[in-house]
């Protein structure tokens, strides 16, 4: 009987991950196709068609190759394609096609014969396109490791990048005379940033940078004032280098005016960052706040609601109580006056016998009642329940209708409990009643006990009243009739709540089975489907064994006089 329900687990972080991944291979395709678009137009304007300047941007820089290009239009080709179809095969193809070319020279063989000898694939760029290739390789795989060596690859190759674009962008002539960065045009350094980029984009587990593409507030202060940092930077440094070599100030001022812009800007980053983390965290501590004024507003509202359906069930039960009462007094009263003027002692017994059967009826609407509100006194005594079942199962059988056929199951063996006999009977009794009537055509009642342990959690949570933990004997009744609508079945047990006609029925049959089910220390369980049948289960604490008790003697004893009667709860 003990259970626990298993949910998965909210995945909105993952979902905002995943998007953040799918932006980054979406820039990723971006970024690769305008590398594709440069290098293309290189080797097609530049070479194919004499514009040598789009090559080599300024007379005497070093120009692209058409080797480079080639190499450039493969792997940003590999990335736009894997961005779109998340396909390995790309990738890995065009990294080992790369490590062939390179490797065998025949890129350089093929493409590079008439270009001067001042021009050339450089040693910078065949270690970048190395650590492409590697980390192209790599790309497809989703492991921790995988990702960190396309991430090491990447940011490799864009370490020598960057510098080689910022010995241009800072015109120091001494750092391509050097042999690794000689031969290196600044177009080959701008596309291999491009590419870079959109391969650190193109790693499909989330990791530092796709920071950029969340939307927490780090991520908005990261949108919003790193792309102006880094030009802000780049232009006041170009600034100063143009001051410093046109002699308005010399190198060391220059240098001066570079560490303090940093400290400004570094400075101002970090205010403007603490002022938008404090708007952020205003913005969250006031959202709580009304999130707990609606938490209060909703609890008053469901108090009000509760004191409502409470005024309005003590409403129903005072009206039920007054009806039936006032019946059974105008049936008292009627047989009494005619008592009084009847003459013939034969119509004086009638009379009386009448009204003393009304005053039957009133005390067992007071017993249904105290049943109910869990005040009624109970003569417990020990039961063995499977036996107790076995005896009434041929009345029952007899008293159900001929349509429908009953099918008796025990399970709880020896096992004993402390119950009332008479109320246990009539729960019983009521309970194949209504299921009875709740079966249209042929169909099947199945009565079953058992034994049952009930957590400690359920016992906490369910049923209201809450009921401690231990072992339940049950008997269950379950139909295969029309069932009960969800609408209807949270009031079933309420007092003089009926669906039948209320001259034939009281509305308290399931209200005192609750209500004697509780008062014994157990609980009642309904459960329906509309259109599958209901199932009803009493549960009662199992007792234990106490020395000078004999359940099994005391039993036998008290059924060898048989049932007095069969008695319906309405």
């Amino acid at each position: 009987m003990a259970g626990a329900s298993t949910g998965q687990w909210p995945s909105d972080w993952q979902r905002e991950r995943t998007e953040a991944v799918s932006r980054g291979l979406r820039l990723s395709g971006n970024l690769s196709l305008c590398a594709v678009a440069v290098a293309g137009a290189i080797l097609v304007f530049g070479w194919g068609f004499g514009f040598t300047r789009m090559a080599r941007i300024m007379p005497g820089w070093p120009a692209l190759v058409p080797s480079t290009a080639l190499l450039f239009i493969l792997t940003g080709a590999a990335l736009a394609a894997h961005a779109v179809t998340r396909l390995r095969v790309f990738p890995v193809a065009c990294g080992l096609l790369v490590l062939v070319l390179l490797g065998s020279g025949l890129a350089v063989q093929g493409l590079d014969g008439e270009v001067p000898a001042r021009d050339g694939m450089s040693l910078t760029t065949r270690l970048c396109f190395l650590m492409m290739a590697a980390g192209l390789c790599a790309l497809p795989a989703r492991g921790r490791a995988a990702a960190a060596a396309v991430q090491a690859m990447a940011l490799g190759s864009m370490l020598l990048s960057q510098i080689a674009v910022l010995g241009y962008f800072f015109d120091m002539g001494f750092l391509f005379a050097t042999a690794l960065f000689s031969k290196l045009s600044l177009p080959t350094a701008l596309c291999f940033l491009l590419q870079q980029a959109a391969l650190l984009l193109a790693v499909q587990r989330p990791c530092w940078v796709h920071l950029f593409f969340r939307s927490g507030p780090g991520s908005q202060i990261l949108r919003l004032y790193l792309p102006a940092i880094v030009a802000g930077q780049l232009v006041f440094g170009a600034l100063c280098e143009y001051g410093a070599a046109h002699g308005l100030f010399t190198a060391q001022f220059g240098i001066a005016l570079m560490t303090l812009s940093s400290c400004w800007y570094a400075g101002t980053g970090l205010f403007l960052m603490a002022r938008r983390l404090n708007r952020a965290a205003e913005r969250e501590r006031r959202a709580l706040d009304s999130l707990h004024e609606k938490e209060i507003g909703l609890t008053q509202a469901e108090a009000m609601a509760a004191r409502i359906q409470k005024a309005s069930s003590l409403g129903r039960i005072a009206g039920g109580v007054a009806h039936d009462f006032n019946n059974l007094l105008t049936v008292i009263r009627g047989n009494l006056d005619l008592l009084a003027e009847a003459q013939d002692p034969e119509d004086q017994r009638r009379f009386l016998r009448d009204a003393l059967a009304a005053t039957e009826r009133g005390a067992e609407l007071t017993q249904k009642l105290l049943s109910y509100g869990g005040k009624q006194v109970l003569n417990a005594e020990p039961l063995i329940l499977d036996r107790k079942i076995r005896y009434l199962e041929g009345m029952l059988r007899r008293y159900i209708p001929g349509n429908v056929r009953l099918s008796v199951e025990l399970g709880s063996g020896r096992r004993w409990m402390m119950a009332d006999r008479g109320l246990l009977e009539q729960a019983v009794i009521s309970l194949v009643a209504n299921a009875c009537e709740a079966i249209a055509a042929n169909g099947v009642i199945e009565i079953r006990t058992g034994h049952c342990r009930i957590e400690e959690s359920l016992g906490r949570s369910e049923p209201s009243p809450p009921v401690p933990p231990g072992a339940f004997l049950y008997v269950e009744v379950r139909d295969n009739g029309h069932g009960i609508p969800p609408d209807i079945l949270e009031k079933v047990t309420d007092p003089f709540f009926t669906t039948k006609d209320e001259a034939t029925s009281s509305g308290l049959g399931l209200s005192m089975v609750h209500g004697f089910c509780r008062q014994s220390g157990g609980f009642l369980r309904i459960e329906s489907v509309q259109g599958g049948g209901t199932r009803v289960t009493m549960h009662f604490p199992e007792a234990v064994a106490e020395a000078g008790i004999a359940p099994a003697e005391l039993e036998d004893e008290a059924e060898a006089d048989g049932p007095a009667g069969l008695r319906v709860a309405g």
